[in-house]
């Protein structure tokens, strides 16, 4: 199996029972999660709960998160890391991947499981998606995904139209081949979905804000923390990934760690991110 064929897109209606929340970059604080689904309430029987991807690594508990994948309430996309473990556990030929994940692997991951269970883990990961598309005709319609679906050197996107159309015509538009910000060399669409920062990097050259003609999206993979109590909006990319491995660490003295793990109820447009000091209501800043 190779990148590509991994699933790509899955649609989702509305979700008419319950409410919607999306959560950044996990990496492994599976406890944080647990904390804020508390804060927020979260209803397990008709709630749902997106995540931009990057279960494992850095944080405290992979193990913890990779369990998070048997739940029926989780619909977490695919991330940088996750593709990793994929491709290091022989489940995508990738050698680029494997030795990332190589060179990354901090063990916690794969200690806590016996290969049985493992095997298990990986046969669901292997089925997670690049992109979620939820209410599709609808005017409140939104993605989750993990870096960006958009190029803001060449202004380059996938549209809306291509995210519901023959999966056959946007796998083909996905190969084609361009230099990847933040991949650091060249790579396609699959490339640019897990590790683009092109976006970011257009926001910190310029504050000239960038419109594209497609729906609005919630990444994670570029560790964005909120400013004043807003989370960045930029080229209708939401970004969630607020750094929740770093709550824990010390900063020098005068200096608040303002990392977190983030948390956003669609239907209330409205978030939380939870840091070391405590929960921070967060909006999204225009």
């Amino acid at each position: 199996m190779q990148l590509s064929d991994l699933n790509l897109v899955v649609h989702h209606e509305v979700n008419t029972q319950g409410r919607d929340f999306i959560v950044g970059d996990l990496h492994g604080c599976v406890g944080m999660l647990e904390q804020l689904l508390g804060i927020i309430r979260f209803d397990r029987e008709k709630d749902r709960l997106f995540a931009t991807g990057d279960l494992i690594d850095r944080g405290p508990d992979s193990a913890g998160t990779l369990a998070l994948l048997k739940e029926p309430w989780f619909y977490p996309v695919l991330g940088n890391h996750d593709v990793m473990l994929l491709a290091a556990m022989d489940r995508i030929g990738n050698r680029l991947y494997e030795r990332a994940f190589r060179h990354n692997y901090d063990g916690s991951a794969l200690s806590h499981h016996g290969q049985a269970e493992l095997d298990e883990y990986l046969d669901i990961l292997e089925k997670i998606p690049f992109i979620r598309v939820v209410g599709a005709g609808t005017e409140n319609r939104f993605q989750v995904l993990h870096a960006e679906r958009v190029d803001a050197t060449s202004r380059a996107f996938i549209s809306d139209a291509d995210l519901d159309g023959p999966l056959d015509r946007l796998k083909e538009k996905m190969r084609k081949t361009s230099w990847v910000i933040g991949f650091d060399m060249s790579g396609d669409w699959f490339d640019r979905l897990l590790w683009g920062r092109s976006i970011r990097y257009t926001m910190a050259q310029s504050k000239m804000s960038l419109s594209y003609p497609i729906s609005l999206n919630f990444v994670g993979h570029t560790i964005t923390v909120p400013q004043k109590r807003g989370l960045y909006r930029f080229a209708e990319h939401v970004f969630l990934d607020t750094g929740a491995f770093h709550s824990e660490e010390a900063l020098p003295e005068g200096e608040t760690n303002r990392f977190g793990l983030t948390i956003w109820n669609v239907q209330e447009q409205s978030g939380v991110t939870l840091r070391k000091s405590g929960p921070v209501e967060v909006k999204i800043m225009d």
